[in-house]
């Protein structure tokens, strides 16, 4: 009996999966035909066509505009590093000269002083040169 349950169980499992599997093929196939019919209706794959060729479009107009942004923020930071860099060594130069100046001057103002036999720790105090300095005029 327990041989006899067991061959009918085995029966209606097979039947079971004989129909998923049916089933199953079925609704492929149902699938398949629905796409074939898709493909074939011209106003179908005309809008997709439509539709790919717009989203190629939008891609390479953002990719342009991406690129141009990217160019133009380049140029501008070139631009300001320059501007910045330009500005930068006109304020150096201009401290160095305004320093060079001043040295100058202060040399100017020894010689003056050691022409009129001046001592050197006056003209020390007078200048802010050091003595080697003095000595060397």
């Amino acid at each position: 009996m327990a041989l006899l349950l067991w061959i009918g169980g085995s029966i209606c499992a097979y039947r079971w999966l004989s129909k998923s599997v049916s089933c199953a093929l079925a609704s492929r196939n149902n699938q398949a035909d629905k796409i074939e019919n898709l493909n074939n209706d011209k106003e179908f794959v005309l809008k997709i066509d439509a539709r790919e060729r717009a989203e190629r479009e939008y891609n390479a107009r953002m990719n342009a505009a991406a690129e141009e942004g990217l160019k133009q923020g380049l140029q501008q930071g070139m631009e300001q590093g320059l501007q910045q860099g330009m500005e930068k060594g006109l304020e150096q130069g201009l401290q160095q000269g305004l320093e060079q100046g001043a040295k100058q001057e202060k040399i100017a103002i020894a010689k003056n002083a050691l022409s009129m036999n001046m001592p050197i720790e006056q003209i020390i105090k007078l200048t802010g040169l050091t003595k080697e300095e003095i000595e060397s005029l």
